[in-house]
């Protein structure tokens, strides 16, 4: 365990469904992105999923961290960069399971700890410096475990942190609370029963009707022995407390329409931040984008959304002005003239825009963010960054003790960061016509054009070659005949990264891990990652007997900007070999602020035009930072 790292998760115990041999366990998230505190290290450590793997052999379940403790293993794990969830089989035959399933059915508290042990020696983020990992933004001091494995998880009384929390999905309250009489039976008040459920007097006053049907529930679970089925399952408590929610916005949105009789209303809850996340889940439900509003709002906040029964972008602003707590004028111009007339509106579809914004911009395929390290600068100034090299490889201690020192140099790179921004504008009309196509189509516009700029500059710089960036005296270039693209050019490519040495001729030790070439040479790309033996094609085609030596080792990644004729340098022949980033990089990426990802903004438009205008801004630059990160080919062949 000392060189392992703790996740904590929720943990769903589900009993055996009819069919089923065995009971599952799920891990929902087990791990959110974020720092973690452990003991091994002085500061908080953040797993970057890109480079979480999987143990090779099976990720067993054990109680308290302990091998002879084994409970089952896991049979799935979702990794979507932002957060990893596991869900597996309770499959051991032993007491330690039948402890775990046995104490679940009693409530107790269990927590899932994940683990995890760093590859490479994590990178630390300095005070006053950022990071942006797993799709967030973090500031130092903090480290980053840029590549890492999964091997085991186990089942805890405590997680790694104190925000875990533990669902039994199929366990009663009762089970829960467990006070029997001299019959076996349970006997809890009916306040102890539905409080056990989450539910809260608040959510019962003034429903009754919801009070009834929980009664009869609580009524059915007392009538059952201890040992019985549990009648009220974690699903059914969730479909309970969502129906208690939407009563309660029906009513309150009943009460508003009777005060507000010249439009819809909305419901607010408890302060204005409620009315505004009900507005901008009705926008999401209007664009046929609830999916997204689901994850981002939350399903609370959907539901509320839904209740409002908006079915225009008038509507829509109606409530926009009722949750900023504005009378509905009688007209529609002066109810949009209105609701342009505050920031309201602007805000909440400003960040109902931004969410679809980002998904538009994460769903293009970059290269360039794979292959560049990220950087931050704090302002538009030229900055200077530092890849550190020289003598640092360890020597035997003589028997004085004494340990020599190292010496180090630094070789220098320059980057900058710019501002790259496009704005576009909704019309009153757009808004009257209910043009949902302008109101989706924009985000997705901005966001989508974000990143092929991104891409664009950046590949701009790679195929300027800057310096001869790219050239044989740094040993990281080949050209002539047979570079073109195949298992000898590729071979010698290879040959070439894992020969690069620092300025005292020490190997670096890069690992090649992407094959960039352009659409061109996609075909015999993927055939040198995914065939077992290569076909030679001439007079009579033939299969070579000894096989491919590079098959599943370096990741083809497609840059159609390498042979496009609108870019200097570009060529149908070229191809690249880069190293791991995190490890060697050759460019980089810098983000004011260490902000990754666009923004977009929406105000209402100039005096002159009544509508609504969306602007969409990223700040960055790109540099080249080590030759040793990448070798070009130039493709030439007889």
């Amino acid at each position: 365990m000392s060189d392992s790292i703790l996740l904590s998760g929720s943990l769903a115990i589900r009993a055996a469904l009819p069919g089923e041999r065995v009971p599952t366990f799920a891990i929902t998230p087990a791990y959110t992105g974020g720092p973690l505190v452990t003991t091994r290290y002085p500061t908080g450590i953040i797993i970057d999923l890109s480079g979480l793997t999987t143990n090779d052999q099976a990720i067993t379940a054990t109680i308290g961290h302990d091998d002879d403790k084994l409970v089952g293993h896991v049979e799935s794990v979702k990794n979507d960069g932002r957060s990893v969830s596991l869900a597996g089989v309770i499959s051991a035959a032993g007491p330690a399971a039948d402890e775990l399933i046995e104490s679940s059915k009693r409530g107790f508290p269990w927590h899932a700890s994940v683990e995890a042990r760093p590859l490479t020696t994590p990178e630390f983020i300095g005070d006053g410096e950022a990071v942006s990992v797993n799709g967030q933004t973090f500031s130092g001091p903090v480290l980053v475990a840029r590549r890492a494995e999964l091997f085991g998880v186990s089942f805890v009384p405590r997680g790694a942190d104190e925000k875990t929390s533990v669902t039994i999905a199929a366990e009663a309250a009762k089970q829960k609370l467990g006070a029997k009489t001299m019959t076996g039976k349970v006997q809890i008040t009916f306040e102890e029963w539905y409080a056990a459920i989450g539910v809260t007097a608040d959510d019962l006053a003034g429903n009754p009707d919801m009070e009834q049907r929980l009664r009869d529930k609580y009524d059915e679970a007392m009538s059952k022995t201890k040992e019985e089925e549990a009648q009220v399952t974690a699903s059914e408590v969730k479909k309970l407390r969502a129906e208690i929610r939407a009563e309660q916005a029906r009513r309150e949105l009943d009460e508003l329409r009777a005060s507000r009789p010249l439009g819809p209303s909305i419901v607010t809850g408890r302060n204005h931040d409620i009315g505004r996340h009900a507005v901008q889940a009705a926008f999401f439900k209007h664009l046929g984008h609830e999916s997204i509003g689901e994850r981002v709002l939350g399903e609370q906040a959907m539901e509320a959304g839904a209740s409002l029964r908006c079915s225009s972008m008038v509507d829509i602003i109606k409530c926009s002005l009722t949750a900023a707590g504005q009378d509905i004028p009688a007209s529609r111009d002066d109810m949009i003239r209105a609701a342009f007339s505050t920031t309201d509106l602007a805000g909440m579809l400003g960040a109902s825009a931004n969410k679809l914004l980002l998904d538009a911009y994460q769903a293009v395929p970059s290269v360039a963010r794979i292959i560049a390290k990220p950087l931050s600068a704090n302002n538009f100034k030229q900055h200077t960054g530092y890849r550190v090299t020289g003598d640092n490889s360890f020597r035997m201690v003589p028997p004085s003790g004494e340990i020599q020192h190292g010496t180090l140099s630094e070789q220098a790179f320059a980057f900058r960061v710019d501002t790259y921004a496009r704005m576009f504008g909704i019309t009153r009309t757009d808004i009257i016509n209910d043009d949902l196509g302008a109101f989706a189509s924009i985000p997705q516009i901005i966001g989508r054009g974000a990143a092929t700029k991104l891409e664009e500059v950046f590949w701009q710089l790679v195929l300027a070659n800057t310096g001869d960036f790219f050239d044989e005296a740094e040993g990281n270039y080949q050209e002539g005949v047979d570079t073109a693209l195949a298992i000898d050019s590729l071979t010698a490519a290879v040959t070439l990264l894992r020969r690069q040495v620092d300025t005292d001729g020490a190997p670096v030790m890069v690992a090649p891990k992407y094959l960039v070439v352009p659409p061109e040479l996609e075909t015999p790309a993927d055939g040198l990652y995914t065939s077992r033996n290569i076909a030679v094609a001439g007079v009579t085609d033939v299969v070579m007997t000894d096989g491919n030596p590079h098959e599943r080792k370096y990741q083809p990644l497609i840059v159609p900007h390498l042979s496009n004729a609108r870019y200097a340098n570009a060529s149908l022949l070229a191809w690249y070999l880069f190293g791991d980033p995190a490890d060697v990089a050759a460019f980089g990426i810098a983000y004011l602020n260490g902000v990754e990802s666009p923004v977009v903004e929406a105000q209402d438009a100039p005096f002159n035009t009544l509508g609504m205008q969306y602007r969409g801004y990223l700040d960055f630059g790109v540099c080249q930072i080590d030759p040793r990160g990448g070798v070009m080919s130039k493709g030439e062949a007889e």
